[in-house]
């Protein structure tokens, strides 16, 4: 039998290993605990990074359109300084980590392009540092000197075991996306920017060349200005010229008709041509479409109804949308005249009206090219669209 004395070393001993498999199950303990609350703040700064790229992305992509069409009003230097300073300031808005605003470097972090449809691939193609730029990239950094603002984020308990922080580097890219057409789902209140009024290809082609001063065949005159700081059109040349699109402008009208053309059922009435100059089409008008969509291309035109009571009518209508940008239909044939004309429009441009004079000698509604970003726009995959076409989607995230 055991003696008293070896009861109690057995005891003794079975008191040490206890002890010694606590410690260690503690140490254990404490490190999974310190490993998950450091791995978990990780994962929540970087979310935080995350949003708050992707939220500087999209407010710089709201400056790109100032840089594009065929009379941009931001050269690409002057777009990359509003679109560093919007993705600076939005930014700086978010709380990442230890910091109370995230910090975004204008001259290093943000970075310029261009994405267009490539037909080949049926995808979009990115060109980086390429003008006019329709696409901006955003990173947030965590990786720098850990005396900066974007230094590396510090850990609790990781220094333990010899890390002491973790580098984070998120970036998220937006764009404007050249569209091809409008659309508006049912129950929607929203309303696409589309002018009732048409343009032959051939009159809009030769514009583009007089605006970019290139040698071209028309007569265009320059006595409008846009004011880009107050959106108000005054007279006076501003080196951008206008083109009269009607009643008299387009050089391939069908007999009886003067370029206002019927999106939906418009019928026989002014005052629903009357309110989409003014508003813009809404859900009704393109219930009518399959799909509640109108797109044109070359490949697949627009066939719509011209509309014969373009007059003095629509002065007031047309003076009232004066320097806010639209998009005008444009045109490659017609068919009938009269009541039965029809128009097949094949592309939508970016313009803005500077002026109207119907009841004038001659009767003139004067245009210049403008971009336009709607809500309702339908983003192009069929190569017909173009940045210098001036009509986009509104910002999307692409990566």
């Amino acid at each position: 039998m055991k003696s008293e004395r070896d009861r109690d070393d057995a005891c003794s001993r079975r008191r040490g290993t206890i002890v010694l498999l606590s410690a260690v199950v503690l140490a254990v303990v404490f490190a999974f605990t310190a490993l998950s609350v450091d791995v978990g703040y990780v994962a929540v700064t970087r979310a935080r990074l995350q949003a708050a790229s992707d939220a500087g992305a999209l407010a710089a992509a709201l400056e790109l359109p100032d840089g594009l069409g065929i009379a941009p009003e931001h050269t690409p230097s002057e777009t990359e300084s509003a679109c560093g300073e919007a993705a600076v300031f939005v930014i700086g808005r978010h709380r990442a980590g230890e910091l109370d605003s995230v910090f975004l470097s204008k001259s290093r972090d943000p970075e310029y392009g261009q994405v267009v449809w490539d037909t080949t691939t049926n995808d979009w193609k990115k060109t980086w540092g390429k003008p006019p730029y329709n696409l901006v990239a955003a990173t947030v950094r965590r990786d720098q000197s850990p005396a900066d603002a974007d230094g590396p984020l510090r850990l609790f308990f990781a220094p333990l075991v010899g890390h002491r922080e973790a580098n984070l580097v998120l970036d998220s890219q937006a764009a404007v996306l050249p569209a091809n057409g409008f659309r508006i789902r049912p129950g929607s209140t929203l309303k696409a920017g589309v002018l009732p009024v048409t343009l032959d290809y051939d009159t809009w082609l030769d514009y583009a060349k007089a605006v970019r001063g290139l040698p071209h065949s028309g007569h265009y005159s320059d006595r409008y200005t846009y004011h880009e700081s107050t959106g108000n059109v005054a007279p006076g040349s501003d080196g951008v010229p206008e083109v009269c699109v009607c009643p008299h402008g387009s050089k391939a009208l069908p007999p009886g008709n003067r370029g206002t053309v019927g999106f939906g059922h418009t019928g026989d009435s002014v005052e629903e041509v009357r309110r989409q100059i003014l508003e813009g089409l809404d859900q009704s008008d393109l219930s009518y479409f399959p799909d509640g969509k109108i797109t044109a291309s070359f490949a697949n035109p627009l066939v719509v109804k011209g509309y014969t009571g373009v007059s003095d009518d629509l002065e007031n209508q047309l003076a009232a949308v004066e320097g806010q940008p639209r998009a005008l239909p444009v045109f490659t044939t017609t068919s009938g005249d009269g009541d039965g004309a029809y128009y097949t429009i094949v592309k939508f441009v970016g313009v803005r009206v500077v002026h109207v004079e119907l009841k004038g000698h001659p009767p003139e509604v004067l245009i210049q090219p403008a971009s336009l970003m709607d809500s309702t726009a339908v983003r192009d995959t069929t190569g017909s669209a173009t940045v210098e076409d001036g009509v986009f989607t509104r910002p999307v995230l692409v990566e």
